[in-house]
């Protein structure tokens, strides 16, 4: 899609003074995109638990929850560790007990595995006219597209 050189572009809504660029993120990250994430990871994890060899112990996702898991993700993008396990290390040293306190490893592991954002059964079968490729993502990415285009 061409953008005429006359047309306005960059951001339409400015964050108040008080609020930190990370606070963007909220304004396209809508309750609809977390209620469609949090419905398809607790589907999933449904699907899935009764075929893994080894069960994994999964509660009801709700959306504050996810909101944390996702606030964790992006602290791990300011706090670098090397490892997933070395965030919730308890050695003096290297220590940050605000991710254990936040959340423990296994349950913060647990999301990871059953991140998921569409039901696989309502797939187009690969090599169809019909097929999207970017399927298990396109909720995601039209919800987005939305809310960058409205920010």
């Amino acid at each position: 899609m061409a953008i005429a050189f006359e047309e306005r572009v960059g951001p339409v809504r400015n964050l108040p003074p008080d609020k930190k660029v990370i606070d963007f993120f909220e304004l396209c990250f809508t309750e609809q995109l977390y209620r469609l994430i949090v419905h398809e990871m607790n589907h999933y994890a449904g699907q899935e638990r009764p075929r893994l060899a080894k069960p994994l112990g999964w509660t009801e996702l709700i959306i504050n929850e996810l909101r944390t898991w996702l606030g964790l993700h992006f602290t791990m993008g300011i706090v670098q560790k090397p490892s997933l396990h070395s965030y919730w290390e308890k050695d003096q040293v290297t220590v940050t007990p605000s991710f254990g306190n936040i959340m423990s490893h296994n349950r913060f592991m647990n999301k990871l595995h059953f991140i998921h954002f569409a039901d696989n059964e309502s797939e187009v079968p690969h090599h169809s006219a019909q097929q999207d490729h970017l399927f298990k993502i396109r909720s995601v990415l039209d919800e987005l597209r939305r809310q960058f285009r409205q920010n």
